[in-house]
């Protein structure tokens, strides 16, 4: 079920290109003194490749990068420049997620031994390392507190901001999620989305997403509509979350979202989800769990810090079957 091989690879390309990245931040400081002080200089991608190399991570360097800046240990500062995140500590439950650059044989080295790794996060037992500073899980990662009343307000502000509908020859898909009751993995691209053409949009429906195909590949522009007794009339275009939108939708059609546990032992949950998490949500993922190669978002979760998805899932709207 679980290809521990897999993760375990990816874990440590993860854990190489922190180590090169740390490695080059504290050469910067010892490099430049100056002023008879330590300061770290912003790292370019460039040297990062060399050090990397050595290691034969230059073909996959560009996502560990990636995950490292998801994650909070580095900021890209632009024009390839890479700086580091001050180490810290986010208190999840009965857990401390630790942000730094340092590797994990480096934190079981100098900050604490016994470590968890759920997916590419490091984790401690909470205030196991109390000189570490605290930041605020908010603050980490800023999601509404009530997803009913932000969407709702995402709904008013793009109706200003909307322009009249036209169709032309594009070809746009609506969200029918008054199609269903109970979402699911084997029912939402069959029956959530419909060609806009063929879609009987009932007459108490004032507004719903729609999405327009950009490229055979499957990249979409998504728009939310305004509509008169099943009539499109205004679109707004200016998303900047349609997938958290797309499941305050649902909790205000009374759709019930459902996760599934799939199979559970002592030690892991496997867990599935119907649709695609919003982007937040996916950073606390990445940190926690391991994404399954299948068709649906599956995911394996240490039964330690399942509270900690469970908790983001229900803020989603979703219930466990």
């Amino acid at each position: 079920m679980i290809n521990s091989d897999d993760h375990f690879e990816n874990f440590k390309k993860l854990d190489i290109a922190r180590a090169a990245f740390c490695a080059l931040a504290f050469q910067s400081s010892f490099d430049d003194q100056s002023n008879n002080t330590l300061e770290i200089q912003p790292i370019h991608t460039n040297k990062i490749i060399g050090l990397a190399k050595k290691f034969g991570l230059d073909a996959e360097l560009k996502e560990q990068l990636e995950k490292q800046e998801s994650l909070g240990e580095i900021c890209h500062l632009g024009n390839g420049y890479w700086f580091p995140a001050p180490t810290r500590r986010i208190t999840f439950f009965e857990w401390d997620m630790i942000i730094t650059i340092q590797s994990t044989p480096e934190i079981r080295r100098s900050l604490y031994d016994d470590i968890t790794i759920g997916g590419y996060a490091r984790f401690c037992p909470k205030g196991a390392i109390p000189t570490i500073p605290v930041q605020t899980i908010e603050e980490w990662l800023p999601v509404p507190i009530d997803i009913r009343e932000w969407t709702l307000d995402q709904i008013n502000i793009s109706r200003i901001k909307s322009v009249p509908f036209y169709n032309g020859s594009s070809q746009f898909q609506v969200y029918a999620s008054w199609t269903v009751s109970t979402l699911s993995p084997s029912t939402y691209n069959k029956l959530y989305w419909l060609d806009l053409k063929e879609a009987k949009i009932p007459p108490d429906i004032t507004s719903t997403i729609i999405r327009e195909k950009l490229n055979k590949n499957g990249s979409y522009i998504y728009k939310i509509a305004f509509l008169e007794n099943g009539k499109i009339i205004n679109v707004c275009e200016d998303l900047s979350d349609h997938r958290r939108l797309l499941h305050g939708l649902d909790i205000i059609f009374g759709v019930n979202r459902k996760f599934f546990i799939l199979n559970k032992s002592d030690k892991y949950y496997h867990i599935s989800i119907p649709t695609v998490l919003p982007k937040a949500e996916e950073r606390i993922f990445l940190a926690t769990t391991r994404k399954m190669h299948d068709k649906f978002e599956n995911y394996i979760v240490p039964v330690a810090l399942y509270p900690i998805i469970e908790s983001f899932l229900k803020g989603l709207g979703y219930e466990c079957e």
